[in-house]
């Protein structure tokens, strides 16, 4: 267990500038190419996942380095903030735009890839506390019932 403390933003900043951000290993970027669901849309950027899953081993190296250079930079590509987006109505006679309809959004492939690396190389740093059990793998509400009643 950690000990809580109280920072200040001006220290947290500090703390950050100290240390690169994490990047990930080519074996991660591989792991994760290797096991895309090929039988999801494709998006703008034309490229599908089976091509990725596929050809994994010998894409890992590039969507590595554009990964990388990505976090390294703190820069989102502009290319993965575009997304094919259709309109699929949640009542049987829509009428009206705004609330009748969902949008589904397809964004491009590597930009998934790149969002699920994010999330695993954030998950290591975050620390939840102990009595957090919503949103949280292997917690549930039988976890959360057990450990007021135990306590």
């Amino acid at each position: 267990d950690r000990e809580t403390t109280a920072l200040s933003v001006s220290e947290v900043a500090s703390e950050l500038d100290d240390r690169p951000p994490p990047v990930p290993n080519i074996g991660q970027v591989k792991a994760i190419l290797k096991h895309v669901n090929p039988r999801k849309a494709t998006g703008v950027d034309g490229v599908p996942e089976w091509l990725l899953k596929r050809f994994h081993e010998e894409l890992a190296p590039v969507v590595h380095d554009i990964i990388c250079a990505s976090i390294v930079q703190s820069k989102y590509p502009t290319s993965y903030k575009h997304a094919l987006v259709s309109p699929v109505p949640k009542v049987d006679n829509p009428t009206d735009i705004d609330d009748d309809f969902r949008q589904i959004s397809v964004l491009p492939q590597v930009a998934k890839v790149l969002e699920r690396i994010q999330l695993k190389l954030n998950l290591k740093d975050l620390s939840l506390n102990a009595s957090q059990h919503a949103f949280t793998a292997d917690r549930s509400i039988m976890t959360a019932l057990a450990s007021i009643t135990q306590d």
